[in-house]
């Protein structure tokens, strides 16, 4: 059902409301005629050529698009008779809002080719009908460089829709955008929408004639925001694999729009990009997509691959990230993959326990290309709640409480992590601990140890997780949790505390612990765009393992094929 249009207003009123004087200072200040004579200016004719978009595009989608259907995570738009209408019925917050503002769907179109033409027409004309002149929703540092990366990619598809008049008109907007982007990118709270909008800057300044003074604003910023986003290990600040490949992706336009133009990439570009794609190899599955962690998802294995494969690219990675706080171990087809990083406030949030992604010690498992123990993913293209719910730690497989507390959210926030790692003949061993004060609780220092052994024939993964001193508010509410995947198949063995799991491949795997209370219940995953999948979880649970005025815990589990 699509929502009515008065909606989007109340939610854009509520927005400014809640703005504050900022806010609605730079409203003003936007909409002013003095502001929008600085946009004003020559505008290009053309583009003088296109750069490759590796993103894997969706007929489909294409299709329903046309139909007037749009959707993006759980959001769904219908719209009746004209698809420009999906512009006023989207809300603010909502991931559908970025997606048709952003001009995601010329990707889709273009893959048609004629039969989107129409519709993309139809689509970029009420755009600009609404949106040509400065928005505050609508002209963010993110979008704006998002539209002029579709169209540094799409611009001539969309402009051989119209006739000459449809070109100037689009064009010039374009360079409206631009000029505000120029101005404003570098002013944007987010540290990955300035990163965006860097980008953004150098592929239009090279895609379009004339550009050359706003590509070196471009790189220049992108200069600065790699030198304070991009890690020694070549991992981006917000610790996000799919992040990650996006910024591959986008580095790898302008390397190739250099080279379309003859043009030296500066100094830092070749070794940023190197760095970056080494980054990325640890998170490539068997499967092809990446590990999930901290709001990533599996995404686009094309993509994947060709970001990996780009000429003279290292494509082994070293199977640790120390700056960026991953571990990986493989053996035997199978892969481990372990978070060691310490949490990270967000910077729109900063303060706010509820911003940051709680899975500290979390791991994933595969076994060849089947994923079986995963963390639930991350809820930005969903709803508020989503997201919410999906950066608590009981969304990811770790240690978490089985109550909603500020006191273990706290814990975990202001956990210091370190590890070590053993390589030796029987296998890898990886030991990850987890210090943590918190000032309601005094001044004793608690640890959480997990300890992960992946034999050198991949066909047992063992685990410990030891908790040292615990506070009597956590002894029997702690839980230990493995998250599957959608795929696997699992049921309590007749013992009662076991599981038995198979997988797509043919494989059985019996896990075991020596925790008398081993269930499993419901879990989501949401690994892929789109609405949730029902999957379920193994969950350990505190009975018997520790006093009830506090003390130590201590829990041993395995992973182990079966047929050994």
């Amino acid at each position: 059902m699509a929502r009515r249009p008065g909606n989007q207003q109340q939610s854009q009123d509520k927005t400014t409301s809640h703005g504050g004087v900022g806010a609605r200072i730079k409203r003003v200040w936007g909409e002013s005629p003095f502001y929008q004579a600085r946009l004003d200016g020559p505008s290009p004719n053309r583009f003088l050529f296109q750069l490759s978009d590796e993103r894997t595009p969706s007929r489909r989608r294409a299709h329903d698009i046309i139909k007037g259907r749009f959707q993006a995570g759980g959001e769904i738009i219908d719209v009746q008779e004209d698809p420009g209408d999906v512009f006023a019925l989207a809300l603010q917050h909502d991931q559908l809002f970025h997606s048709v503002h952003s001009w995601e769907w010329l990707r889709d179109l273009a893959a048609i080719e004629d039969q989107g033409q129409e519709t993309a027409l139809c689509l970029a004309t009420a755009w600009c009908d609404a949106y040509e002149r400065w928005s505050a929703d609508t002209w963010t540092p993110r979008l704006t460089g998002e539209r002029l990366i579709a169209m540094a990619c799409h611009g001539d598809f969309l402009l051989d829709a119209g006739d000459i008049v449809w070109r100037s008109r689009i064009l010039s907007s374009l360079a409206r955008q631009l000029r505000h982007l120029a101005q404003a990118g570098h002013r944007a709270r987010e540290d990955h929408d300035r990163l965006t909008a860097a980008i953004g800057l150098c592929v239009a300044g090279l895609t379009l004639p004339g550009g050359e003074a706003t590509y070196d604003q471009g790189i220049e910023l992108l200069r600065r925001e790699a030198r304070l986003q991009i890690r020694p290990d070549g991992g981006h600040i917000s610790r996000n694999p799919s992040r990650q490949l996006q910024i591959v992706l986008r580095l790898g336009m302008i390397e190739d729009a250099l080279k379309h133009r003859g043009m030296t990439p500066p100094g830092f570009l070749p070794h940023l990009m190197e760095r970056a794609i080494e980054h990325l190899a640890l998170f490539r599955l068997a499967d092809g997509g990446l590990a999930v962690f901290n709001g990533g998802c599996e995404d686009d294995a094309n993509a994947l691959k060709v970001a990996l494969n780009r000429e003279g690219a290292e494509t082994v990675s070293r199977g640790f990230a120390r700056f960026s706080g991953y571990q990986r171990m493989d053996s035997g087809g199978t892969s481990v993959l372990a978070e060691i990083g310490e949490p990270r406030v967000a910077g729109e949030s900063a303060g706010r326990l509820d911003a940051s992604y709680g899975g500290a010690g979390a791991f994933t498992f595969s076994s060849r290309r089947s994923r079986i123990v995963v963390n639930c993913g991350g809820g930005e293209h969903l709803t508020r709640e989503w997201e919410r719910a999906l950066r608590q730690p009981s969304a990811h497989s770790t240690l978490s409480c089985d109550e909603h507390r500020d006191d273990f959210r706290e814990l975990m926030a202001q956990s210091i992590s370190e590890y070590s790692r053993v390589e030796a003949e029987e296998g890898h061993l990886l030991e990850i601990q987890r210090k943590f004060r918190t000032h309601k609780r005094g001044t004793a220092e608690r640890t959480h140890i997990r300890r992960l052994f992946l034999a050198m024939d991949g066909r047992k993964l063992t685990g410990s997780d030891d908790l040292s001193d615990v506070a009597p508010w956590l002894a029997g509410h702690w839980r230990l949790r493995f998250h599957l995947h959608p795929n696997v198949k699992a049921s309590i063995a007749r013992d009662g505390r076991s599981v038995l799991i198979a997988l797509k491949n043919g494989e059985g795997w019996r896990f075991r612990s020596n925790c008398p209370d081993v269930s499993l219940e419901k879990s989501v995953y949401a690994g892929v765009r789109g609405a949730p999948f029902p999957t379920e979880q193994i969950v350990l649970a505190s009975n018997g393992l520790e006093r009830a005025h506090g003390g130590d815990m201590m829990i041993r589990w395995v992973f182990s094929r079966l047929g050994d």
